[in-house]
């Protein structure tokens, strides 16, 4: 993704890409906080609609996805 190209304005592109997805997972780590599900007892529509999302966060972070250390920092989120 935007991290294999050198020029200035995918740098900056990246960078909002980047804060995006960690204000994102931020954003449910509090939500999941004391709970399985976004919604209910039971997996919805909420829950699965992330899941091609999350699977978007090591082509967006690239090597530097294990730098941020998501079971640490957000435990609710990656339970």
């Amino acid at each position: 993704m935007f991290h294999r190209v050198g020029d200035m304005r995918a740098e900056k592109a990246l960078k909002r890409y980047k804060d995006e997805t960690i204000r994102v997972v931020s954003v449910l780590d509090k939500a999941l906080s004391g709970r399985e599900y976004l919604v209910g007892d039971k997996c919805t529509f909420a829950d699965l609609a992330f899941v091609p999302w999350a699977s978007l966060i090591p082509y967006i972070f690239g090597d530097d996805v294990a730098d941020l250390q998501l079971d640490k920092k957000y435990p609710a989120y990656t339970a």
